[in-house]
């Protein structure tokens, strides 16, 4: 992590920023991502790859900025994906496929983990409810934790710590 270098930061995000966003999504950031993104907002780490413990290697693409009107606002982010992602995952960075880092904080909402989310696996509820997906027994959200989240990390700084030139 000690060769981190963020390129292309927008701005600095305020706290009050932060904690109304906090607020919107019922949510408590880590400490170690509040203080990232409150002078890397919007920003791109380098190195920017990450090998997932599945072994697949993903990019790190932009931080999701805290400024509402950014076209990579996290908040738009999340209500725009909202309705395709478990409860409790919250997105904070993308890729360049429209795959998102998270924070998964249904197991702590202290300490939340990270996960990758793959959009092409994260299937809308009518075309489960159309697939009969239901008859398996599985609910919607079982379907989507498995099909679409991989688990990567415990914390936003291993996340960071993960970043590699693959």
């Amino acid at each position: 992590m000690n060769n981190l270098v963020w390129k292309y930061v927008k701005r600095r995000s305020s706290l009050e920023e932060i904690r109304k966003v906090e607020q919107e999504l019922g949510v408590g950031f880590p400490t170690d991502y509040v203080e990232c993104v409150l002078v890397n907002d919007g920003g791109r780490p380098r190195p920017n790859e990450v090998q997932l413990p599945s072994g697949h290697e993903v990019v790190f693409g932009v931080l999701l900025s805290f400024a509402e009107d950014d076209s990579n606002s996290l908040i738009e982010s999340y209500r725009i994906l909202e309705e395709r992602l478990p409860t409790g995952v919250v997105p904070f960075a993308d890729d360049p496929s429209g795959n998102c880092f998270c924070f998964d904080f249904s197991q702590d909402k202290d300490n939340p983990s990270i996960v990758f989310w793959y959009h092409e696996y994260a299937l809308a509820r009518e075309d489960y409810e159309y697939e009969g997906l239901g008859d398996s027994g599985k609910s919607y959200e079982e379907v989507l934790r498995e099909e679409a989240i991989r688990p990567v990390c415990g914390s936003f700084t291993e996340l960071l710590s993960m970043l590699k030139e693959l």
